[in-house]
């Protein structure tokens, strides 16, 4: 019971740093119905634009250049900044793509690499629209 008696002053201060998280925390960031817009270098070639449409059922669109957009799907930890995208340009062409979105939430820089059936590397970078 002393113990108690002598933990007892210290009892506000608990209060205090487990109230100071909420107030200071961020909540996590939904990124579902958003487009995003920029360019992208895959192998050396720029392609603008660079879109990605994310849905809040975790479906994607995804349009590089004058090409038709390809459906595909994302996802993001709530949180985490990093925004993983996945879609097929065709049925043997394998695509993925990994970004980290910046601290204001207004933009995504990242890498898409086809995994099949032969690898092509790139860099894009999107904004918020």
């Amino acid at each position: 019971m002393k113990r108690l008696m002598n933990a007892l002053p210290l009892l506000p201060f608990l209060f205090f740093i487990v109230g100071a998280c909420s107030k200071d925390c961020d909540a996590p960031i939904d990124l579902s119905n958003t487009t995003w817009e920029d360019t992208a270098v895959i192998n050396g070639i720029r392609y603008d634009p660079f879109k990605l449409q994310l849905n809040s059922n975790g479906s994607a669109v995804i349009t590089i250049g004058g090409f038709s957009p390809f459906n595909g799907s994302w996802s993001k930890t709530p949180n985490s900044n990093v925004v993983y995208f996945f879609f097929d340009e065709s049925a043997t062409n394998k695509w993925k793509g990994e970004g980290t979105l910046n601290a204001a939430n207004t933009e995504i820089t990242g890498t898409v690499t086809r995994t099949a059936p032969s690898v092509l590397n790139g860099t894009f970078r999107v904004i918020k629209q």
